[in-house]
């Protein structure tokens, strides 16, 4: 922490055009976003490259299903996070804000063989709810609700639920988001033993990156900037350290 704070220090400046920007942010995707308490790894980048051209951040909170019309239908709001570009958009994106890395992860103690998505058929399998649809056409072939290979597979929508059956024994093999995985496994360490070693399976296309779109094409550029900067000088990657170590 320490570190995180020294590097934010260091990039930190005042401009005398310094702005409060209302930024909405989803419900309950910890780490991301920690329930409705304005904390989370999404909250700590967003507030860190606003502060490298001297703006601040004011949180709110909206369902997720709500972030995507947000700007259109809430006049107060300067920026939406964790969005995708679309098409003919009004707004102004700034890409590559926060992402996601989803891996196959089994326990080591297992031996399990796993080098590709088709090898997940011989095992029981937990995933996040939507991975299905959202794994890319070998996944969901197997996987999604129609797929061939359903019979030892679930989603489950807690992902705390999630890694409790995972730890438990209950599934073979957790499709998860490394970041996710790595927070509740910290948290859970005191009700389940979380301290074996596991394996990490890369066998789903990489990173997943998502952007924010800012109603003034000013503000987008100011945070394009600082995201950059945080990024240049490691700060970026600490912050999400921070979640995970």
């Amino acid at each position: 922490m320490l570190r995180v704070l020294l590097l934010s220090l260091l990039l930190f400046s005042t401009f005398s055009q310094s702005e409060r920007l209302t930024v909405a942010f989803g419900i309950d995707k910890p780490p991301f976003v920690m329930g409705q308490t304005r904390t989370g790894l999404e909250i700590d980048i967003f507030r860190e490259a606003l502060a490298v051209r001297g703006h601040d951040l004011l949180v709110v909170h909206l369902s997720n299903n709500k972030l995507q019309r947000a700007l259109e239908a809430v006049p107060q709001l300067d920026a939406v996070t964790t969005q995708k570009p679309l098409p003919d958009s009004p707004w102004h994106f700034v890409d590559e804000f926060t992402y996601y890395h989803n891996f196959a992860i089994s326990r080591q103690t297992d031996h399990l063989q796993i080098e590709q998505i088709s090898d997940l058929t011989n095992y029981k399998v937990i995933a996040f709810e939507g991975a299905g649809q959202f794994l890319g056409p070998d996944f969901r072939r197997l996987f999604a609700r129609d797929g061939s290979h359903t019979r030892h597979y679930q989603e489950i929508a807690s992902q705390r639920r999630q890694m409790a059956m995972f730890w438990t024994g209950k599934a073979e093999v957790v499709v998860a988001d490394r970041t996710v995985f790595d927070w509740y496994r910290q948290r859970m360490d005191m009700q389940l033993h979380t301290d074996e070693p596991v394996s990490y399976h890369d066998i789903f296309p990489g990173k997943t990156w998502y952007g924010v779109y800012f109603r003034d094409a000013g503000m987008a550029r100011d945070f394009a900037e600082g995201l950059a900067e945080i990024k240049a000088s490691g700060l970026y990657d600490l912050l999400y350290q921070n979640y995970t170590e």
